[in-house]
């Protein structure tokens, strides 16, 4: 009986995916770039001015907050990002900024 539920609940997603129904348009301009020491840099791609949310998450912290920073963004900039040592960071919001 698992097997079918688990069958059921991957087409199920693979259908939503398809369809792209809920699908948010994360990361449509907004790139983290990582050099060879480690440090990373926020890129905004598009040509308008964009307002971006970056989560870190740092390892063996698996029940506190995730440090969050928000960012705006002229078009075609970069921002070097604040976070050191070992984690994950990752885009979670980019919006267009107002005006």
């Amino acid at each position: 009986m698992k097997p079918i539920l688990v069958f059921f609940s991957l087409f199920s997603a693979l259908v939503l995916f398809a369809t792209g129904v809920n699908a948010l348009p994360v990361n449509k301009c907004a790139r983290i770039i990582k050099n060879s020491v480690g440090s990373e840099t926020l890129l905004n791609r598009c040509d308008v001015c964009m307002k971006i949310k970056v989560e870190r998450r740092r390892p063996g912290n698996s029940g506190a907050a995730p440090t969050m920073r928000d960012y705006t963004m002229p078009r075609g900039s970069k921002q070097p990002l604040p976070f050191k040592g070992p984690g994950g960071t990752r885009i979670v919001a980019e919006f267009p900024c107002k005006g």
